[in-house]
């Protein structure tokens, strides 16, 4: 029997080597000591770019409320008639429910998405104030570092 290594990686800091090729910078090494605010992660101070690294890592499967929810959301997708029975457990993918289905799903997953996005913004809007860069884009990414319920798709339906 053939055992597969999980490999992990440190995102922020294979993100932040990456930064530094293209001319930016972490941050924190800017710093001399730390704000009284949560700051964003890296600086291009050219082209005047602030980033923020949101890493989704809660796993969503592992998530008692979660799952919760959306064993009712398929019971009553059942009950209803939207969707056939489902026997035992069994993996579906989303992109092959009803598009009502699929709408209604992302909704459980746009809070958290939306929570990520606000804590973002604050961070970089407070690091722009606080290096006098007001006039600075911002710039959010995304990482999925553990989630493994989150298909690319729903992530991006959720965002928006």
């Amino acid at each position: 029997m053939k055992v597969l290594k999980k490999y992990f990686i440190d995102v922020e800091k294979e993100f932040g080597k990456f930064i530094s090729e293209f001319g930016g910078v972490v941050i924190e090494t800017l710093l001399t000591k730390s704000p009284n605010f949560k700051n964003a992660d890296y600086l291009f101070k050219e082209p005047n770019v602030v980033v923020e690294l949101k890493r989704i890592e809660s796993n969503f499967e592992q998530d008692k409320v979660f799952d919760d929810k959306v064993q009712s959301m398929f019971h009553k997708w059942m009950d209803t008639g939207v969707i056939g029975p489902i026997f035992g457990t069994v993996q579906i993918d989303s992109g092959t429910l009803p598009i009502e289905c699929q709408k209604e799903l992302i909704e459980l997953y746009k809070h958290p998405f939306h929570n990520h996005i606000k804590k973002a913004n604050k961070q970089i809007k407070q690091t722009k104030d606080f290096f006098g860069i007001n006039d600075a884009k911002g710039l959010l990414v995304i990482v999925n570092d553990g989630n493994y319920a989150l298909e690319p798709y729903t992530a991006l339906y959720s965002i928006w």
